[in-house]
């Protein structure tokens, strides 16, 4: 899989595509769609027994992280302290400073979805209601899992011209993954209540 459009955006704190060492290299498949004011992007990461820090950054776009393997930690923009696990979720949200850290033991391996700011804008008005939340434990990892290799696998063959159903699909695979998160869950439907 390739990505376009989130890497030229030069963060200087991601990772390139590419290794000179392809022996102990991280392993990191990414796809985006779209242009460079309007995309969806999801990819794999396998950091093969190695550590990684962010500390103290700032993301200009979306990311949402699910865990598959290996433990870490991740400290919000209020210096909050969270435990991550295989099945935790946690969200790079725009704008917002933090730090995360993940393990060399067991082996970190993380799926992620990315979006523009525009677009996590306009799914943060209905998606995600708890502006202060970042970090979510899933009840069903392994159906979530499922689903997202099944959207990379569509993402991986779609084009430019399949941008409405990639949409689609997108929105449809972040709802399927907080109906998953019980506490995500929960203060939704206490918000509808009200």
């Amino acid at each position: 899989m390739e990505n376009r459009h989130k890497y030229q955006i030069k963060v200087p704190f991601i990772e390139p595509l590419e290794s000179s060492s392809k022996t102990t290299a991280s392993v990191n498949y990414s796809k985006a769609l779209g242009n460079s004011g309007s995309w969806i992007g999801c990819g794999y990461i396998d950091r093969e027994g190695k550590t990684k820090k962010h500390i103290n950054v700032t993301f200009p776009y979306f990311s949402l992280v699910l865990v598959i393997e290996g433990k870490g930690t991740y400290v919000d923009s209020q210096d909050q302290l969270h435990h991550l696990k295989k099945g935790s979720v946690f969200l790079r949200k725009p704008e917002y400073k933090h730090s995360s850290h993940c393990e060399s033991q067991p082996s970190w391996k993380e799926y992620y979805l990315d979006c523009d700011l525009n677009l996590y804008k306009h799914l943060s008005s209905f998606l995600l209601p708890d502006n202060k939340k970042v970090v979510y434990q899933t009840s069903c990892p392994l159906e979530i899992i499922d689903n997202f290799t099944s959207f990379m696998e569509f993402i991986k063959k779609a084009s430019e011209l399949d941008m409405p159903s990639v949409y689609i699909k997108f929105i449809e695979l972040l709802n399927s993954i907080f109906n998953k998160t019980p506490a995500f869950h929960a203060q939704y439907e206490n918000e509808s209540i009200n």
